[in-house]
């Protein structure tokens, strides 16, 4: 093989390896934004739930009627607690 065609073909196998890592690195930052998501939801979600608690803890009553409600623009739970006497 030749010094030009040797150039031509490392060339290619370059090209092919760069489009191989520009593909990874989409599938990576996909999957980075999909990961960062799930630990917003999560971390929303243990906020509700902390509202939640206090609040049952704030009624000092064996009886209550909960309504939930989740938005979706904000990520989060809506709670009404209510005392049933």
């Amino acid at each position: 093989m030749d010094l030009e065609a040797h150039n031509h073909s490392l060339r290619q196998t370059v090209d092919s390896l760069h489009m191989k890592m520009v593909k990874r690195s989409k599938e990576y930052e996909i999957l980075k934004n999909y990961v960062d998501s799930l630990h917003y939801q999560l971390t929303a979600f243990q906020n509700s739930i902390e509202r939640i608690v206090q609040e049952c803890e704030s009624s000092k009553t064996d009886y209550m009627q909960m309504k939930f409600d989740y938005d979706l623009q904000t990520r989060d739970f809506q709670v009404l607690v209510e005392r049933v006497d």
